[in-house]
Parts: structure tokens; sequence; C-alpha cells
């Protein structure tokens, strides 16, 4: 079967529902057309998911399209003439559905997520690059708390794999650790300084980039209530920005470290 994507949904509506012979929209509607309208419909439900990466309000909005399209069509087998559909948003409902698709990515995780190819193994790569899109999805969509958040989480999540064996033998980070910040003595129980320290003391992230990613370890925190009271801070698009620039800086630093 084959794989539907939003662009291959927008290509046919400006296939079917523009040009100078078909006119605009689903302003005059006629047997052809609501063919054509039953076929769009049909193309949504084939949409993966994960391809909805559009905020709450947009993706309302292509539901409520839907289903008007999908209520006049049932009007239309039921025989009830004259058939018109209503706006959504004050928008024709196809050019709705074609807007909402337009913001939509063909691949998930998308292709502008970095493809971390510095990482060798493959599920842990995968792994990472979901939670990275999961980020990017997040700042998107206007999701401050969840960028901020899952952002430090993807940072530690990849100097964990930079400061494990075989990238970084045991006895150099150890040795750094010690020198640095006194972490516990089980790697899996590091915090996120533990990490971003070491990761610079043996020249894994630079300097720039330490100071970003200790700015987005600051910024992660306030995930905690008490911390976030004590700073008389929130999460909001300055935090999300930051602790992304972070995560990027970090992605941008081991992918040239890497051969």
């Amino acid at each position: 079967m084959t794989r539907i994507v939003p662009s291959q949904i927008v290509e046919t509506i400006d296939r079917l529902f523009t040009g100078p012979s078909k006119g605009v929209g689903t302003a005059h509607l006629d047997h052809e057309r609501l063919f054509h309208l039953k076929g769009v419909v049909d193309l949504l439900r084939q949409l993966p998911n994960e391809l909805f990466s559009v905020g709450a309000a947009e993706f309302a909005d292509l539901t409520v399209a839907a289903a008007a399209i999908e209520s006049t069509l049932l009007r239309y087998h039921n025989g009830q003439f004259p058939i018109a559909l209503l706006p959504v948003s004050g928008k024709d409902v196809i050019h709705t559905i074609r807007d909402v698709l337009g913001k939509c990515p063909d691949e998930f995780p998308p292709a502008a997520t970095a493809d971390l190819r510095f990482i060798p193994d493959q599920d842990m790569r995968e792994s990472i690059r979901s939670e990275v899109a999961t980020v990017n999805a997040a700042l998107q969509n206007a999701e401050w708390k969840a960028a901020t958040v899952l952002g430090g989480a993807s940072i530690e999540s990849l100097l964990f794999w930079k400061l494990s064996p075989p990238q970084t033998p045991q006895p150099q980070r150890d040795a750094a650790a010690k020198k640095l910040t006194n972490p516990p003595p089980r790697f899996d129980r590091w915090e996120l300084s533990h990490f971003i320290a070491v990761a610079k003391e043996l020249g894994a992230i630079s300097e720039s980039t330490f100071k970003q990613a200790d700015t987005a370890r600051d910024y992660r925190n306030l995930i905690h209530p008490g911390r976030a009271a004590r700073a008389k801070q929130e999460c909001s698009r300055a935090t999300a920005l930051a602790v992304v620039s972070g995560l990027e800086h970090v992605i941008n630093d081991l992918a040239q470290a890497t051969p």
C-alpha cells in the first residue's frame, strides 16, 4: 500500500480545485466536485498521525473541514439539494485543508531533524533522533514547557552516548569526573550538570557549547515547581529557544568531532 504524505494531498487539491477551468475551492459544487472531495477525505484518513505536526487550533480546523465535507456528502447521497459547504475559520473548507497540510512534514522525524549519523548504533541513533524530533515539534507547536524539558533530556541522551565506552574510555571519563564534579559513582545516576562538565573537560564540546548547554540545564530544572517558584520564572518561548539552541550546539560539536 502506498504511503500517503501531506504534500501528495496538497498536490491533489491543487490539481482538482484550482485553475481557470476548475474554479476555486468549493463555491460551485457538482457531482464531479463532490467525488473529488470524497477522494481528499479518503486520503486524509490514510495520513499517518505523526505527520499532523500543527497546533491544536489548526488541527481542529482540519478536523471540522473534513467533517463538513463528510456531512455534505451524506446529504448528497440522501438526495438533499442544493448542496453548500460553509467556510471553516473564514476560509473555504478545501483551502483550510490545504493550508494546514502545507505546514505538515512528509517525514517523521522531519528531514530538518539532525540525522545524527555520527552515532553508529542504529537503535541508539533512531531513539535519540526521535527525541530531538519531538523537541522540534513541541517548539513548532508553541509547547514551551515540553520543548524546554525534553530539549534538556535530549542533551543528556547525547552526552550519555558520547561519554560511554567505546566513545570515551571509562578510566578517562572517571578521571575527568573526579577532577571536576565528583558525581555519583554509577554513571547512570549522573545528572546533566555532570555530563556537560565532563564533556567540556574532555574536549567533546566547546566552551561556547558548554555555556549554552549549562543555560539549557538551568532552564530544564524549571520542571520542578519549587525551583520555578524560587527563580520566579516559568517555561516560555525564551526558555524553549535557549534549550533548543543548546541542543543544536551539542549536536554540531559531536558531529564535527566524529570522523
